[in-house]
């Protein structure tokens, strides 16, 4: 299979992506507003024949970029810098931000609803399209955000094709066109819908991938001749619209027109991207935007007046998903050298500390969260179910843990009632400091050290699991790592800065009190404070009293039961 040059060159690509994206959001307004949507012939509806052209589209991207860098992971990683982290951003907001402000629930209730985090799972491509008291009185009801379930085709598309890259298929183009025409052949004979009379969207959308990935294999010679191309394949189409097998004509005519003319390089229109590509923002956006809009507005704006200002939100939310979250992420792709990531993580070195900081503490929390979901409710395990039987009978149970620990989960547990909360800001807090680690390995060029760290500490299972459980084994570790590394930054500079402080803020209590034995870890902070400069001693003592007051505290408090001490823990 013979690599093209044709992505790099300026081309027609984005200005068709962002008209398939607006046509999407306009056919889905006519839906979300109780209408009928516009259909194409009676084929698809409009928002229908869109993903079509997006499927053909990537499917011929798709296959071009195995073509220039055969190497599964390097591939695997390229797609999920441009699917998932724009897809996690919707996804959060529509839960966490969107459904707060919507729900009929009161917003603990929401927070506590098993749907609330079964919504998260789309991440994990397990669609869930509603959150619960969310859009109930809208037109179109419940449905958060209807665009996602074309994902998962999407995703499976691109594990089909890394598959048959990895075994050697798309090596040889006989071979490959041999193995498309066969799933043609399966398609038409059973799925179509001008034979079954039925839908099959998967294997639909499937079959117009795989025409686009055709479509890149044979470039070369429909590059040379793609007047006698559009003939042939138009008369042909033309054949089977008259005799009625109209799904069919579409399958022969529209992969080839629209990589046809993407591949153009039309005046104007190629400019189209000049200030980014939106098409995918607008994709996940534009459904969750239009039902809010709705949900405000509807029906006194009326249905331009609601259409007009959901497309305008939906386009500066999609330019801002792609200058902060898609441009950001896809900055981390591999080469093409066949080299490791190292070279490329030069460009996060260059970059500003706090950019690759945020960056990292994104793709952490990702993981952690893609986690928590894979493996909910996972294995609490006796330490947790003895510090929540503790908080749920007032002590009267003593699970024999440190106070400081039982304070933590009586804070953020006892409020709630979801252990998901106190896991939830044990896993933040561990991101947080483990980015910073990560950051400061990268702005010291240490490639190496930043992916033993990250591969085997930062994502190790065993961490993983032990910060996403109730045990204070994960946290502790994590902590005491943090404070003994920011106390040898400090120890080199002679003073503390920002970045230190607030980690020391939060690693010590943790460091020193989440586990029985965890006090002889003062020892650093007292050797600290020794080789300071006097004023830095007094910004030290500033970060760690909180915590030690707290740590004490509490341990006053619940150990010996100083009843004015617990009701100020509470309220701090």
């Amino acid at each position: 299979m013979t690599a093209t040059k044709t992505a790099h060159l300026p081309n027609n690509f984005d200005f068709i992506r962002i008209v398939a994206a607006s046509m999407v959001l306009l056919s889905h307004h006519f839906a979300l507003t109780g209408q009928a949507e516009p259909s194409f012939f009676g084929l698809y509806s409009l928002g229908g024949l869109a993903v079509a052209i997006f499927f053909a589209i990537s499917g011929y991207l798709v296959a071009i970029s195995w073509a220039r860098d055969p190497n599964l992971l390097r591939f695997g990683w390229r797609r999920f810098l441009r699917i998932w982290p724009a897809l996690t951003c919707v996804v959060i907001l529509a839960a966490f931000v969107l459904g707060p402000l919507v729900t009929t629930l009161p917003t603990a209730t929401y927070l506590q609803h098993g749907a609330t985090w079964n919504y998260l799972r789309a991440l994990l491509m397990q669609i869930h399209y509603v959150l619960p008291g969310v859009f109930e009185h809208n037109p179109y009801a419940a449905a958060v955000n209807g665009s996602l379930w074309t994902i998962p085709f999407e995703v499976r598309c691109y594990i089909v094709l890394g598959l048959a890259g990895l075994v050697g298929l798309l090596r040889y183009r006989p071979v490959f066109l041999l193995c498309i025409t066969a799933y043609m052949v399966w398609f038409l004979t059973t799925s179509n819908a001008d034979t079954t009379g039925t839908m099959h969207y998967g294997r639909e959308l499937s079959a117009f991938f795989l025409l686009g990935a055709a479509l890149a294999v044979l470039e070369p010679s429909w590059r040379r001749h793609p007047a006698l191309w559009a003939l042939v394949l138009g008369s042909l189409a033309t054949a089977f619209w008259v005799s009625g097998w109209r799904h069919t004509a579409m399958l022969i005519a529209l992969p080839f027109f629209i990589i046809n003319t993407g591949t153009c390089s039309t005046p104007f229109v190629r400019r189209a991207g000049r200030f980014g590509d939106p098409s995918y923002g607008i994709y996940l956006f534009a459904f969750p935007i239009q039902q809010a809009v709705i949900f405000y507005c509807w029906p006194e704006v009326g249905f331009g007046g609601t259409l007009a200002l959901a497309a305008g939100i939906t386009v500066l939310a999609a330019y801002a998903s792609w200058h902060c979250i898609e441009k950001q992420a896809l900055k981390l792709k591999p080469n093409s050298s066949g080299k490791p990531m190292l070279a490329r993580l030069a460009v996060l070195t260059n970059s500003s500390e706090l950019r690759t900081f945020i960056l990292l503490l994104a793709f952490l929390c990702i993981f952690y969260l893609a986690w928590l979901i894979a493996c909910w409710p996972g294995m609490l395990g006796q330490d947790s179910l003895a510090i929540i039987l503790e908080i749920e009978t007032g002590r009267e149970f003593q699970a024999n843990k440190p106070a400081f620990w039982y304070l933590f989960n009586l804070l953020l547990y006892g409020s709630t009632g979801r252990v998901e909360i106190p896991i939830a800001v044990q896993m933040a807090i561990c991101a947080l400091i483990s980015a910073r680690i990560l950051t400061w390995l990268l702005m010291q060029q240490m490639y190496k050290s930043f992916f033993y760290c990250l591969a085997f500490i930062c994502l190790a299972p065993s961490v993983v699991f032990y910060i996403g459980s109730m045990y204070s084994d994960g946290i502790y570790a994590v902590a005491l790592a943090g404070m003994l590394f920011e106390i040898w930054i400090c120890i080199r500079r002679k003073s503390i800065d920002r970045k230190s402080a607030l980690i020391l803020l939060l690693s010590i209590p943790f460091a020193v009190f989440s586990r029985p034995n965890g006090i002889i870890n003062l020892l650093p902070v007292v050797v600290l404070a020794f080789l300071l400069a006097k004023d830095q001693r007094k910004y030290l003592a500033a970060i760690a009293l909180p915590g030690l007051f707290v740590g004490f505290g509490s341990q006053l408090a619940f150990k010996y039961d100083n009843p004015i001490l617990a009701v100020l823990l509470k309220c701090c």
